[in-house]
């Protein structure tokens, strides 16, 4: 594998780490040759390794080999770990050293195999790291599910425990009934034998306001129920509502998470484009070597060219000689305009990959708005709830009041009950019991409360899990885009014909990441500036050019008219024609305008390469 900086997850942010070679050396060993950089004063442990694929996760722990695996800025570090099985491909591994110090690296490279390009392992991270915030957002919510089946639970327990008291409470009061019967049954028997039946029938209306009583108290009970009734339902409406706006806020989370997963599909579109591109420069180059080729193909028949005119000029063989002239100079031309035409095919195709660039790009930024839409929708949906939970609090502050108002009827009420004959001792004992089961349900009341209290608590720390999950992608989507930014300056840096230095970058990234933009815009600006320049140079190269290639169909006009006189000299007597200065000059010219002229094309050649590689950028 080739060297590249990786940041670390250290505390300090400046760890990073430069991979030499991540491979399997034997088919049951799988090695990592790097060197650290701003790992001063942090302590390493045992190294594990986590690989990550299509539907399999490995975890491996580093060798005994090179224990205690120390790492000094820029020296040497290896840590080698064992592989079972046969080598596979995966998308990304992890390499932790430390509890603070994680790196990701690209998916080690198979024996035969080919290294993934960096865009493809970039989008399988982020793939990877999407699936992991996808099943703890599912996680959160199977737990709300459970807690609010657990609630209901308990809902149902307590009415239960409710009814089973008012059972009970009817099993007691129809007792008391009936030991006032009893007891009204006994003063009877009493009593007939006497001739006091004012006595008794004093008794039997006193039974009578008992049982009146008794009545009211039960009709009291009654409308207490109802009351209950009524505020259960509230209640029970409120849960509901507040179940469907949770239902409405998961619905955003889902289309978000479908709007990730067609952001990824982009990005893996986009580096095919990159892919395309490096395969468009690798046939910009084959034909920049095809063209030297032709060219010094061409000044050798030129050279020949010569030779056979000096030998004309000699006297020997004259037409054979002419006539193989012309045909090479037919077959230069005819390869010139060859040339020519690859060079218009290779613009062509650099116009349409720019085009595809463009479309590119414009998806991007859908898919960007379509994101911003919605988080915009997703707060919307919890503004509703909030106001929802705003509505319930009125409605629980007034079943509240209602029954402190009703504890207060009943007190009156037992007051009063408490201040009757002590005939009714039995039916206020009943009356007590009966309360105290009434104060147990106010108790089970009041911890069902509790409970929906303690699992508001939990959707409050789940909404608040999501909001930290959001700004997690929303810090994954700042490093995407700071990764394109450092892809750009990475080709703007090889069409300068620099290097780039990757331990410094890696550096600049950890000590000030905020430089990046404002880098990113100088280099985009300066590569913008640099095209214009080349469009310029290039309309110059062309104008340069056709001058060239006017004067040289002139001087080869120019030479065609001597070889013709020379001919009809040689044709006309058997002497050796005199030289003339000017023949002489002429030929001097048209020996070095054909090297000019492939000089300057091969020049123009090399500006629409460049100009290729900064459009293609």
């Amino acid at each position: 594998m080739t060297a590249g900086s990786i940041p670390g997850a250290s505390a300090t942010g400046a760890a990073a780490f430069e991979v030499e070679r991540f491979e399997w050396r034997a088919p049951d060993r799988l090695e990592l040759t790097g060197r650290w950089f701003g790992v001063r004063g942090l302590r390493f442990v045992r190294p594990s390794l986590e690989l990550h694929g299509a539907g399999d996760r490995r975890r491996l722990l580093a060798l005994l080999e090179h224990k205690p695996w120390a790492a000094d800025d820029g020296e040497l570090w290896i840590a080698a770990f064992p592989w079972e099985g046969e080598p596979a491909d995966f998308d990304s591994a992890e390499l932790a050293v430390g509890p603070s110090v994680v790196v990701t690296l690209e998916p080690p490279t198979a024996p035969g195999g080919r290294r993934r390009r960096p865009g493809a392992a970039a989008a399988a991270r982020d793939r990877v790291r999407a699936e992991r915030e996808r099943d703890a957002a599912l996680d959160a919510r199977d737990s709300a599910v459970r807690e609010r089946e657990a609630l209901q639970d308990e809902r149902d327990a307590a009415v239960a425990a409710r009814d089973a008291a008012l059972r009970e409470r009817d099993t007691l009061a129809r007792a008391a009934d009936a030991r006032v019967e009893a007891r009204v049954a006994d003063v009877r028997e009493e009593l007939e034998g006497r001739p006091a039946r004012a006595e008794l029938d004093a008794v039997e209306r006193e039974r009578d306001e008992a049982l009146r009583a008794h009545d009211v108290a039960m009709a009291e009970r009654d409308a207490l129920l109802g009351a209950r009734d009524a505020a259960l339902a509230e209640r029970d409406a409120a849960v509901r509502a507040r179940d469907a706006a949770l239902e409405d806020r998961d619905a955003p989370v889902r289309e978000r998470d479908t709007a990730l997963a067609e952001r990824d599909a982009a990005v893996e579109a986009r580096d095919a484009a990159l892919g395309d591109r490096e395969a468009v420069r690798r046939r910009a180059r084959e034909l920049l070597s095809r063209y030297e080729a032709a060219i010094a193909a061409q000044e050798e028949l030129v050279r020949e060219r010569d030779a056979l005119v000096a030998t004309q000029d000699a006297g020997h063989d004259a037409p054979r000689a002419d006539g193989s002239l012309v045909a090479e100079r037919d077959a230069a031309l005819a390869e010139r305009d060859e040339v020519g035409r690859e060079r218009d095919a290779l613009v062509a195709e650099r116009d349409e990959v720019g085009r595809e660039r463009d479309a590119l790009v414009a998806e991007r930024d859908e898919v960007g708005r379509e994101r911003d839409a919605l988080v915009a929708e997703r707060d919307v949906a919890l503004a509703e709830r909030d106001a929802l939970l705003a509505e319930r609090d009125p409605a629980d502050q007034d079943r509240a009041t209602a029954l402190a108002e009703r504890d207060a009827a009943l007190a009156e009420r037992d007051a009063l009950l408490a201040e009757r004959d002590p005939a009714d001792q039995d039916r206020a004992t009943a009356l007590a019991e009966r309360d105290a089961l009434l104060a147990e349900r106010d108790k089970a009341d009041r911890e069902r409360a509790t409970a929906l209290a303690e699992r508001d608590a939990a959707d409050r720390a789940r909404d608040a899990a999501l909001a930290e999950r959001d700004a997690l992608l929303a810090e994954r989507d700042d490093a995407l885009r700071a990764r394109d930014a450092a892809l750009a300056r990475r080709d703007a840096a090889l069409a300068r014909g620099h290097a780039p230095r990757e331990h410094e970058t890696g550096r600049r990234r950890g000590e000030a990441p905020l430089a990046y933009g404002d880098a990113a815009l100088r280099e985009r600006d300066a590569a913008l500036a640099e095209r214009d320049a080349a469009y310029r140079a290039h309309d110059a190269a062309l104008a340069e050019r056709d001058a060239a290639l006017a004067a040289h169909e002139g001087l080869v006009r120019e030479r065609d008219s001597a070889v013709a006189e020379r001919d009809a000299a040689l044709a006309a007597g058997p002497r050796q024609p005199p030289v003339a200065s000017g023949l002489s000059q002429r030929s001097t010219v048209v020996s070095w305008a054909p090297r000019l002229l492939a000089l300057g094309a091969l020049a123009i050649l090399l500006i629409i390469l460049a100009i290729l590689i900064h459009g293609v950028a």
